[in-house]
C-alpha cells in the first residue's frame, strides 16, 4: 500500500504559492496528498521577492511603500483563498508571507517547520527566460533538503470548431 505509506509520510506540507495559474495545480495536488491523513497540515507560503519588486518599481518611478503594500495585499488574497480551499477539504492549514528570494524562503520555511514535503507549481517558460531570470522551481529543488513535488500545469483543453 504505497499510497497509504505516502499519506503517513507526508503530514506537514509546505505549498509555495503565488498569483499564477500554476498555483492552482499545486494547491490541488497538496490537498490530494494530505487528504485522508488526520494529522496533515498544509503551510501555504507566498514569498515576496523584494529585490525584483524594487527593480520593477525603479523602472516605473513608483512609490516603494505603495508597491510593497500592493504586494502584501496580493499575497494575503492568495493565501486566504488557499486556506479556504484547504478548509473546504477538511485539512488543517496556515499561511505566511515571507520576504526574500522565493526559493530560499520556501526551503527555509520547510526546514524551520519540520516539513516532510514541498509542493510547487510548474510555470511554463522557455529556455531563454530560465537562463536570464532563473527558475524558482529549479532553485527550490536545489535549495531544499526535503522532497519537492512539482505540480504539472493543467493541460489546456482543445476546442473543436
Amino acid at each position: 500500500m504505497l499510497a497509504e505509506r505516502l499519506v503517513r509520510e507526508f503530514s506537514r506540507i509546505v505549498v509555495a504559492v503565488d498569483s499564477s495559474s500554476a498555483t492552482e495545480r499545486a494547491i490541488a495536488l497538496a490537498i490530494s496528498v494530505a487528504r485522508g491523513n488526520d494529522a496533515a497540515e498544509l503551510i501555504f507560503c507566498h514569498a515576496i521577492g523584494v529585490p525584483r519588486m524594487l527593480a520593477r518599481v525603479d523602472r516605473f518611478a513608483d512609490d516603494y511603500e505603495v508597491a510593497l503594500d500592493v504586494a502584501r495585499e496580493g499575497a494575503r488574497s492568495v493565501l486566504d483563498r488557499c486556506v479556504a480551499l484547504a478548509g473546504e477539504a477538511g485539512i488543517a492549514s496556515r499561511s505566511c508571507v515571507r520576504y526574500g528570494k522565493p526559493a530560499g524562503e520556501v526551503a527555509m520555511l520547510a526546514e524551520c517547520s519540520a516539513a516532510d514535503l514541498i509542493v510547487i507549481g510548474n510555470h511554463h517558460s522557455d529556455k531563454l527566460h530560465r537562463i536570464l531570470h532563473g527558475s524558482t522551481r529549479d532553485e527550490t529543488v536545489r535549495a531544499s533538503s526535503i522532497p519537492v513535488l512539482v505540480a504539472a500545469p493543467y493541460k489546456e483543453e482543445k476546442t473543436s470548431l
